[in-house]
């Protein structure tokens, strides 16, 4: 926000303006990661740092006392590797005793769990969120919780959320990843594929098992 708006004859409250972003100039998150971050034609230093952006964008929001809440890739718009954030008035906002809340969850992004009704569980349920988008930006666009095979659940992401395993840290796992992916996935650094399986393995069930900022 720039500036309060008032109404010039009565002095009521009316609004506040804000810089007026040329969204069209920009892509999505997910048709960035899809177009831009191919292997063959990013580095893995410029791919990384985009997902950096991201991550310290959500950090300095939590520790303002908010969440995101809505992570849909149509919100996040990059450009030239820099993160916007748009339709912010989505976002759960705390003033002091009060939170102004938004209850909509984009399906691609939105954890297992039921939906959070505390900011500390809001900011647990954003970490789920990050992490899809962080792997998104590492792995051409790709879902985590898509799979093949004659297990793999169909339908909608929710559906592939609840019941698809991780299919890319365990060799028992009854889903394969898509073709392609495993060959990729593996060649990320040991930490970043711990943390990816702490997140999608352990905190799908746990939320407290996610990794933070630390």
């Amino acid at each position: 926000p720039q500036e309060i708006v008032f109404d010039a004859s009565t002095g009521d409250f009316l609004g506040y303006t804000m810089p007026k972003e040329e969204i069209e100039e920009t892509d999505t998150a997910l048709v960035y990661a899809i177009k831009e971050l191919e292997w063959a034609s990013s580095s893995e230093r410029f791919r990384v740092g985009i997902a950096l952006n991201l991550v310290i964008m959500v950090g300095e929001i939590h520790k303002l006392g908010h969440a995101i809440g809505d992570f849909n890739h149509e919100n996040i718009r990059v450009q030239d590797g820099y993160i916007k954030l748009i339709d912010c008035d989505g976002f759960h906002i705390s003033d002091g005793d009060e939170t102004y809340s938004e209850n909509f969850f984009g399906e691609r992004y939105a954890p297992p769990e039921e939906r959070p009704k505390t900011l500390e569980d809001l900011r647990k349920a954003d970490y789920f969120c990050l992490a899809v988008h962080i792997f998104q930006f590492l792995m051409e666009g790709e879902h985590p919780y898509r799979g093949k095979g004659p297990d793999a659940a169909g339908g909608g992401w929710r559906k592939k959320i609840e019941q698809n395993e991780f299919p890319y840290s365990d060799p028992a796992s009854k889903i394969e990843p898509p073709d392609g992916t495993q060959k990729k996935y593996n060649a990320l650094p040991k930490e970043v594929k711990e943390k990816f399986r702490r997140c999608f393995v352990e905190g799908k069930v746990n939320e407290n098992k996610r990794p933070g900022y630390k």
